[in-house]
């Protein structure tokens, strides 16, 4: 079987900045900044990435204290996989305005993905010090503290998250996750079963799912799980490697082979690698189909 799922969450924003009462001059420029700034964001939300940077970048040549127009411009870097940029943008955001909790999120998710983990819980936790009420930002600090291998922490701060926003599907999930490596597999059912409940197309929470049923020995569960996240996302091929592993151990192996093609044919290297030393396909490694599916390289 393959390992499963976790779920991050960024914080972002479309929000207008409206500002009253400035003299004739000043408000005029700050107009001008304003258009640029909903004009980024229109942008944006189009995927329009190069548009929303060229935007962002004329409001902020305007009105260079506009700290939300540095966050944006931060998001729109964030996406395009420009971490450093998104780094600059967020810091000075943060300089212009020191209690920007939006900001520190964000800053604090770049960092995660930097592999920066001491810097990222530092600015979560000034994040979670300025808006105590910070869903997202409890969830991405718990996410942090489950990398950190700090499984309590963790607990505490999803646990947190929930209790601020009950609804709030991808805590839920992510505390199934941290439950999972705790050996809490009930606690685990329990908590991705909630998220699903909340949000049913969290393809990663069913796939999670599916593999907690397998390691309960709940094949026919698991295999439901497991189709339900390759009906959400076709191409997950490791959720059609699972499902040849549990119709194998099934002995099912016309099923097992079927689903193992998917798998090689989504993603060959990984898949064929995989199969050679996984002995949930043990009852398939005999036949001649299987060993012209782990050759085809």
């Amino acid at each position: 079987m393959m390992k499963l799922e976790k779920v991050n969450h960024l914080l972002v924003t479309t929000i207008t900045i409206v500002s009253l009462g400035c003299l004739l001059s000043a408000c005029d420029s700050k107009n001008e900044a304003e258009i640029d700034y909903n004009l980024g964001n229109k942008y944006a939300s189009q995927g329009k990435l190069e548009d929303a940077v060229a935007a962002y970048q004329q409001a902020i040549n305007i009105d260079p204290n506009d700290a939300m127009a540095h966050v944006s411009l931060g998001n729109v870097y964030y996406k395009q996989g420009k971490l450093e940029d998104a780094v600059a943008e967020y810091q000075q955001a943060i300089n212009i305005e020191p209690n920007d909790a939006m900001a520190h999120n964000n800053l604090g998710l770049v960092y995660r993905i930097q592999g920066k983990l001491e810097d990222a819980v530092t600015a979560y936790q000034q994040a979670i010090t300025i808006d105590p009420n910070g869903v997202g930002t409890h969830n991405n600090l718990g996410y942090v503290y489950y990398n950190q291998g700090k499984l309590e922490d963790a607990v505490a701060e999803l646990q947190q998250a929930i209790q601020i926003d009950p609804n709030y599907a991808l805590a839920h999930h992510n505390l199934g996750l941290v439950y999972h490596d705790q050996g809490k597999l009930e606690d685990t059912v329990t908590e991705y079963q909630q998220a699903i409940a909340l949000d049913p197309n969290l393809t990663k929470t069913h796939y999670n799912l599916g593999y907690v049923y397998y390691d309960q020995g709940k094949l026919e569960d698991a295999i439901a799980e497991l189709q339900q996240a390759i009906a959400l996302d076709p191409n997950l091929a490791p959720a059609h490697y699972n499902l040849a592993c549990i119709y194998s151990l099934k002995n099912e192996q016309a099923q097992a082979i079927e689903w193992l093609q998917k798998a090689v044919a989504l993603d060959q290297s990984t898949i064929i690698e995989q199969s050679k030393t996984d002995s949930d396909l043990d009852n398939i490694r005999p036949s001649a189909e299987f060993q012209q599916l782990i050759n085809s390289e």
